[in-house]
Order: structure tokens, then sequence, then C-alpha cells
């Protein structure tokens, strides 16, 4: 009947979705603003002029990945106490929090990064009035968009829903409801496209802010779909863990940025927004 969507519970994920960063925090600014100057006296003391200034300098670079979050950054800046005590304590609390969404986003180099945005605003601020050739390959179908939904298809990840229904109204027909499906999600990505170039209604969601957009480099909209999608596995826990429900493409100033409203089978709704940008500009100059 349709693409084989099995249903998997993200236990993991979940309950690590709940836990809080409050050592994190703590932990991070104890090392920056005690830790740093105690080893950089200590250093001093023993005449390492040269090798305490370089310390000093890792030291503050762990620091203040760490107060972004950093996974990595958390381990060395535990790792430099020399502490067994410190090793251990630190080292569940991280392990707890390994696959959480915010350390996740700022623990992957050059395959996840965050683009920086200004606070969140209405739509009505969002919505650019440009009228460039780059923009208004927004609401024109072209052969990346039709990859974009052949891999939908091929992953699993369709719109159940609209799936089913065609599924109904073409009598069972695969060939027929395939042919449909693309066809109507090819309108619904121009039809989105479109509606977040040209309308003012309030009740849109915001632009969010800095740390909740992803950038995933790519060198055109099919890859891009296919990063994002992996990032989405690797964070809900596999491909069956997770059904796209709507998506949106939505111009912000100079950026092209696509939300993704996802259903996990534990029943919860998640909206991840991807800086889609870089895929975008070099699709269209390739077109």
């Amino acid at each position: 009947m349709k693409p084989n969507t099995q249903t998997k519970n993200s236990a993991t994920s979940t309950k690590q979705e709940e836990l809080g960063f409050t050592w994190w925090f703590v932990w991070s600014w104890i090392s920056l603003a005690i830790g740093v100057p105690l080893a950089f006296m200590t250093m001093l003391g023993n005449k390492w002029v040269f090798t305490g200034v370089f310390f000093t300098l890792v030291e503050i670079t762990i620091c203040i990945y760490m107060l972004k979050y950093n996974r990595y950054a958390f381990i060395a800046g535990t790792a430099l106490t020399l502490n067994p005590i410190i090793w251990v304590i630190n080292g569940i609390y991280v392990k707890n929090r390994w696959e959480h969404p915010k350390v996740i986003a700022g623990s992957v180099k050059q395959t996840v990064k965050t683009q920086n945005t200004s606070k969140a605003r209405e739509p009505s601020e969002v919505v650019s009035t440009s009228t460039s050739s780059a923009v208004r390959t927004i609401n024109e179908p072209s052969n990346s968009d039709y990859a974009y939904v052949a891999n939908e298809i091929t992953s699993g990840n369709i719109d159940q829903g609209l799936w089913t229904r065609l599924f109904v109204e073409t009598d069972g027909d695969e060939n027929r409801t395939r042919a449909r499906y693309i066809k109507a999600r090819i309108a619904s990505l121009t039809d989105s496209a479109s509606s977040a170039k040209h309308s003012n209604n309030a009740s849109h969601t915001p632009i969010p802010d800095s740390y909740e957009i992803i950038w995933l480099p790519a060198s055109s909209l099919e890859l891009q779909r296919e990063v994002e999608y992996g990032y989405l596995n690797k964070l809900y826990g596999g491909p069956s863990s997770w059904v796209l429900s709507n998506q949106a493409v939505i111009e912000d100033n100079d950026r092209i940025l696509e939300k993704l409203d996802i259903c996990l089978t534990d029943g919860r709704t998640k909206t991840v927004w991807f800086d889609i940008t870089q895929a975008w500009k070099k699709t269209t100059q390739q077109a």
C-alpha cells in the first residue's frame, strides 16, 4: 500500500530531552572563572611562562565550547582536571546527555553548524519583498524538487495521510498513487514557499533563535535532504522513529530556511529548522 514505515519508540532520546543542563553550565563557568586562573598561576609559580600562556589559551577555548554545549569540549575540560572523582561524575553526566538535541547541535563540527539569527520575529517582519531570480525560483518546481520528493518515497518518510488518501482514490493502484503523490507534494512545496514569501499572517511560526537553526552543508537540494534525514535519524533513533508531516521553505532576508514538522512514534511532534541557503544557491546556479 505504501513504503514500509515501521513504528519504533525512541525512549532514550525522549529521556535525554527531559534532562537539564544546570551542572553543565555551572561546571563550565567554574572551569573558566576558577580553573583557568588557578592553572595559570600555578605554572607561573614554576616559571613555565610560555607553557602557562599556551595552556591558558587552550583551556579558555575549551571552556567557550563547553558553554556552547559541545560534548567533546566537556570531556576535554574534565580530563584536564586530573581528578578521578570529577572524571567519574562528569563522565556519567555527559553520557546521560550524549544524544540530547542541544548537545548534538553543538558538537558535530563541519557537519552541523549553527547560524546567527536575530531574536524571534513575527512573520510580517520576516517575509521579504525581494523579486530576485534566486527568490522566484522558490516557487518554481525544479529537478531537485522532484528528487526531494523521490527521496521521501524511497526512504519511507512520506506524508502517510496523503498517501493513504491517494491510494484509496486510485483503487489501490500503486503506480497511480505514486504519481499523484509526487504531484501533490511538488504542489505543496511550491505553495508553502509562496505563502512564506507573500503572507503576513501573524499566526505563522516566528523565526527561532540561532541555536535552533541547523546548517548542514550540501552541494545540492538532493544532498541537502539526505543530510537532513541523517541528522534526524541520529537525533531520534533511526528512520522508523519519525515521520515527516509538513514542511515549508521560508525566505529570511538573504537566507533560505526550511522548517520540517515531524511526528515521532511516541506521539510527540517536533519542529526542526534548517538553513539551506548554500544548497539552494548551488542548485539554482546549476539549473
